[in-house]
This record gives structure tokens, sequence and C-alpha cells, in this order.
């Protein structure tokens, strides 16, 4: 996928990443390899983290991911 603009990120990247962790994999050295190439794309960390932290929680919230998601572009 084609980056959307100047300064936002290959959403595939992204989509790997959570195909790669639905999937219940081990293989952490892959899920690394993505997280890295996600920081190479975006300068904006702290929203990454945000993510992850939210996702963490087991949160339903839908509508605060999509918010930390939208940040991310």
């Amino acid at each position: 996928m084609d980056k959307l603009a100047a300064g936002t990120i290959d959403l595939s990247i992204i989509e790997a990443l959570f195909d790669k962790l639905a999937s219940g994999t081990t293989d952490l050295s892959s899920t690394a390899a993505l997280l890295d190439k996600l920081a190479s794309e975006t300068k904006n960390l702290s929203s990454i983290t945000a993510l992850f932290d939210k996702l963490a929680t087991g949160t339903t919230d839908l509508s605060s991911i999509e918010a930390l998601l939208d940040k991310l572009n």
C-alpha cells in the first residue's frame, strides 16, 4: 500500500502486525521487526505506545482505538 501522504505511514505494516499478533505467534523476532519498521515510518512514537497500551488492556472501546490510529496518520 502506498503512503497516504507525506508524513503518513504504510498501513500494510500495521495490518501485518495485527495479523501476526492475532495468529498468536511466539516468533518475537518477526513481531519486533514489524514494530521497528512501524517506528521507522512514523515520528509519533507516543501514539504507537498509547495504541498498544490501550490494546493491552483488552478494551472494547473502539472509538478510543480509532482515535489513536487516526493520530498515526
